[in-house]
Order: structure tokens, then C-alpha cells, then sequence
């Protein structure tokens, strides 16, 4: 399982992750950042800090596999110097045993992250 960790600009951590849903299922690109961070108050995902009421972190699938294709079994999470939060992973067809390399990058600055589209 692909796991990397940067923060931004204030030190608030971006994550980026792979995951599965099963045992044979394929791999998802998914995100984590604080709830906070994207200005909602109550997350999706993670343990409930003791003392509270709702999940802290709030996960979000970028990109998903298929019968076939898993992605994100290697992932690395950076900031370009926008402060732009930029995922390098790749895709993996079973099928016909291919690597793709495959980015998913923040199109313009926006408080609530992740806004990320796929890039062929």
C-alpha cells in the first residue's frame, strides 16, 4: 500500500493514499486532509479523537481502478510553488502488464482541497 505525506503552507497535512475496498479488489487513489482544513466541520473518515463527536479527516477518491487496472500502488504527494497540491502515481494493468505513469493536480488555488483533476 502506497502512503505519502506533505503539509502545506500553514502545516496542515495533505495525504495521499492508496486503498482498497476488499481483498481483490483494485487499488483507489484517495486523499485525506483535516476537515477543518476544508472548511467543514465534520470529516468522513479516521478514529474519533477521544473527547469528540465526529471523524477529524476527511478522505476523498481521485482516481479509481477497474476489473483490470489499480492505481496508486506507488503515490508521492508534493507542493509546487503555488503551494498547488500535485499527486504523482501510477496505474497498473493486470491484463496486459503495463505501467502508467498518471498526475493529479489542483487547477487553480481554492481553500477547499482537494479540487484535482486526472491528467492523461
Amino acid at each position: 500500500m502506497a502512503i505519502s505525506l506533505t503539509t502545506d503552507e500553514t502545516g496542515i497535512p495533505i495525504i495521499a493514499y492508496q486503498k482498497f475496498h476488499s481483498e481483490l479488489s483494485p487499488g483507489d487513489l484517495r486523499v485525506a486532509r483535516p476537515a477543518y482544513a476544508l472548511g467543514i466541520e465534520v470529516g468522513n473518515c479516521g478514529d474519533v479523537p477521544p473527547g469528540q463527536l465526529y471523524f477529524y479527516w476527511q478522505c476523498d477518491t481521485l482516481d479509481s481502478g477497474d476489473a483490470y487496472t489499480s492505481v496508486a500502488k506507488y503515490a508521492s504527494v508534493a507542493l509546487n510553488s503555488n503551494g498547488l497540491a500535485i499527486i504523482a502515481y501510477d496505474e497498473s494493468d493486470e491484463y496486459d502488464y503495463f505501467n502508467s505513469l498518471r498526475v493529479a493536480y489542483l487547477t487553480f488555488n481554492n481553500l477547499y482541497l482537494p479540487v484535482v483533476t486526472r491528467a492523461p
